[in-house]
């Protein structure tokens, strides 16, 4: 649910997404998909990890597989760090922080955030048909601008949660099965968000992942 929330704020704080309520959106998906949406819109689809990790192990062996949760990386990264260094087989002890980037802005609804988000959105579709970095060039001014004023990242209320709890509870016990670890938590209240939340830091851009390349014949939403 976190993931799900982490992509809709980073969409909406890029003036990529129409919906300004993270369960609404989730409500919109089926009918995305149908009318062709690109996967990174497909915020329930891309957090359902049971039925992701299923389908990877019935191509891959476990033993290739690492899985650890975000939150390790947060409370505990050196360890954590190591833990993937270890599994890679390269020299552990050189990570000991994972640094505090791409934490998403959070504009506030309104006409501004209304024009702002048009613009941004016919930049994207105009920035598929336009050579070398001319799209980017487009849309950097417009996003800069729609997160100038934004509050700091939100963490999903209790109240969203218990919505979007329905989307995801089958799967986390698909998940539990799979790996053999207790998920329950995620189907209750939290004391702390899954992700980063709060203030980015100086001078820190948000990555731009949710920018569609100009080959991709997908769409971006109008």
């Amino acid at each position: 649910m976190e993931r799900a929330h982490s992509n809709w704020t980073h969409l909406w704080s890029a003036g990529l997404e129409p919906i300004g309520d993270v369960v609404r959106a989730c409500a919109e998906e089926d009918r995305r998909v149908a009318a062709g949406w690109a996967h990174f819109w497909h915020y329930v689809r891309l957090g359902r990890y049971g039925e992701q990790l299923a389908h990877l192990f019935t191509l891959f062996p476990r033993e290739q597989v690492l899985a650890f949760r975000y939150r390790d990386l947060v409370d505990r990264p050196a360890a954590t760090l190591d833990r993937i260094c270890a599994f890679f087989g390269v020299r552990q002890g050189l990570l000991t922080e994972a640094p505090r980037e791409n934490v998403t802005a959070h504009p506030d609804a309104g006409r501004r955030h209304v024009l702002l988000s048009a613009a941004a959105r016919a930049g994207a579709l105009a920035g598929r048909f336009l050579p070398g970095r001319l799209g980017t060039a487009l849309a950097e001014p417009i996003e800069g601008l729609l997160q100038r004023r934004g509050d700091p990242r939100r963490p999903l209320t209790w109240e969203q949660r218990q919505r979007l709890i329905p989307y995801f509870a089958d799967d986390v016990e698909l998940l539990q099965r799979v790996t053999g670890e207790d998920f329950g938590d995620w189907l209750r209240p939290r004391d702390r968000s899954g992700g980063l939340v709060g203030g980015r830091p100086p001078g820190q851009r948000q990555a731009r992942n949710g920018r569609v390349p100009p080959a991709d014949p997908r769409r971006v939403p109008g």
